[in-house]
């Protein structure tokens, strides 16, 4: 499974010594991965980027329709 996180400074973590929510999220993954050998890791792509708004998120993904 692949996650794709999109959004602006938030998302990016760009204030968080931790890397923000979607590190976090990825740090969550990554140690249930570590605690189980069956454990199927979702792929996380924190694409966020400081300063963007809903449109600039949406214009990537109008293109590839």
């Amino acid at each position: 499974m692949k996650v794709l996180i999109f959004g602006d400074s938030i998302t990016q973590g760009f204030w968080d010594i931790e890397g923000g929510w979607a590190a976090r999220l990825r740090k969550t993954y990554d140690q249930k991965a570590v605690d189980s050998d069956d454990y199927d890791q979702p792929t996380i792509f924190n694409l966020g980027v400081s300063g963007n708004s809903n449109g600039d998120v949406i214009k990537p993904l109008k293109k590839e329709k």
